[in-house]
């Protein structure tokens, strides 16, 4: 076989493996901005509901159904929150918790 021979096979089979990496390339970066925005609507849907959930609490005057919404909302925003949410989310939660208003009551009451 002759030079042209090689060159003549050799570019038809470079651009075969050239355009199976780039289609290789194309899904894996197409795959990963799909996660990242399926991730941002999962993140998304939880601040959502956590929103109204906390929203529930106030207008239902602490109810028990309220509350029940309020703990399943604050546990998905534990499970894809950062962690300055969490730490954030927990300093609320101990906030809102009515055994720690009773301690702080009691606190207040005997400071006067």
């Amino acid at each position: 076989m002759t030079v042209e021979n090689w060159i003549d096979l050799l570019i038809p089979v470079i651009g075969i493996i050239v355009a199976a990496v780039s289609a290789a390339f194309t899904y894996y970066f197409a795959k990963k901005q799909q996660i990242s925005a399926d991730e941002n609507r999962l993140k998304e849907k939880h601040y959502l509901n956590y929103t109204e959930a906390v929203s529930n609490i106030v207008i239902s005057d602490n109810s028990d159904k309220a509350r029940d919404q309020l703990a399943d909302a604050q546990n998905q925003l534990l499970l894809v929150g950062s962690a300055d949410v969490v730490a954030r989310l927990m300093i609320f939660h101990d906030y809102i918790n009515p055994q720690i208003q009773t301690i702080l009551c009691q606190r207040n009451m005997t400071n006067y």
